[in-house]
């Protein structure tokens, strides 16, 4: 049963360019409910936070709690966030966001607190308060997918830094000889270690005439990150030699990163640390050597959240506002 006007549960809302998910969460990072929906971004913000709000309610019902319930809503979203006043500048992927106020819009159709956030800083919280950074101070949140992205906590406290951009480590220039990076710079760590460049990095190969059976893997489809591990798995050189360079950089930007920010623990989640420790064992190795004195001690292990990073990442954004 649930304790009428007792106020236990946390909205949080994962606002991504390819979808958008809502859950209803409890204080202690439990999901009880989650819907999800395409984002649809092309139909612009106003059709978005349409979809967001009828997502919020379905949620709510789906999960038998009422807003009475609820103590607060957070939001994560991709790209540059102003968390203190709530505003989104820019979304990543989607058209026509250009400083919108979720905090202020949330909190006056819902009158609940309402704490905005990128969906990295999001994503570091939620794995720091009910995930694998449980028990430290000092952690290190990485998230490596189609791009790589950050979020840092210094003794027990999200780091935003002067503009907000702190985290955003997958803009370390690694190469300066490198590929041009989205962001106008070249040889970005994520243009070298994410899973979109090492698909990138095998299409390119092939296409100068190298042969790899990652083409048969793909069945004729679009090369991704998973199909060139697989590949590496049965033995292809090509794949195999790709993927050695991509985790090489990958371990000595989480050392890199050790030295200067000295965490207790790294925590690496999103689709391409799912690979497991075929990733993990070459950047262990690397922050053991290359880590400056007990900075190398720092525990290196997988993120605990999954799927469900993005919407638990969001409510222990407002979880810990209200704390």
């Amino acid at each position: 049963m649930h304790q009428g006007g007792c106020r236990k549960y946390l909205v949080g809302i994962d606002l991504g360019g390819t979808k958008i998910a809502v859950a209803v969460v409890d204080t202690v990072g439990q999901v009880l409910q989650r819907v999800q929906e395409w984002t649809r971004g092309e139909e612009g913000p106003e059709r978005v936070l349409a979809r967001i709000n009828c997502l919020f309610d379905a949620a709510l019902a789906k999960a038998g709690v009422s807003a009475e319930q609820v103590a607060g809503i957070g939001i994560g979203a991709p790209g540059i966030v102003d968390w203190k006043e709530g505003i989104v500048h820019n979304l990543t992927n989607l058209p026509g966001w250009r400083n919108v106020n979720l905090k202020e819009r949330f909190e006056q159709r819902y009158s609940l607190p309402v704490a905005v956030d990128n969906d990295a800083n999001a994503a570091a919280l939620g794995e720091y308060l009910f995930g694998s950074g449980r028990g430290v101070r000092h952690m290190l949140y990485l998230t490596i997918s189609t791009g790589i992205g950050g979020g840092i906590i210094q003794d027990g406290r999200l780091v935003h830094g002067a503009w907000g951009v702190a985290g955003e480590v997958g803009h370390m220039v690694l190469d300066p000889q490198g590929e041009l990076c989205n962001c106008g710079n070249c040889g970005c760590w994520e243009t070298i270690s994410s899973g979109s460049a090492i698909a990138r990095q095998v299409r390119r190969r092939i296409a100068r005439g190298e042969q790899s059976m990652v083409t048969e893997l793909a069945g004729g489809g679009e090369i991704k990150a998973e199909h060139v591990f697989q590949a590496r798995q049965l033995g292809d050189e090509l794949a195999a030699a790709v993927i050695r360079r991509a985790l090489l950089y990958l371990g000595v930007g989480v050392a890199n990163l050790v030295n200067v920010l000295n965490p207790e623990r790294v925590v690496i989640g999103g689709g391409v640390a799912n690979v497991g420790e075929v990733l993990f064992e070459p950047v262990r190795r690397q922050v053991r050597e290359l880590g400056f004195g007990p900075a190398a001690r720092a525990e290196i292990v997988p993120a605990a959240l999954g799927k469900d990073a993005g919407v638990v990442g969001a409510a222990a954004l407002v979880w810990n506002m209200l704390q």
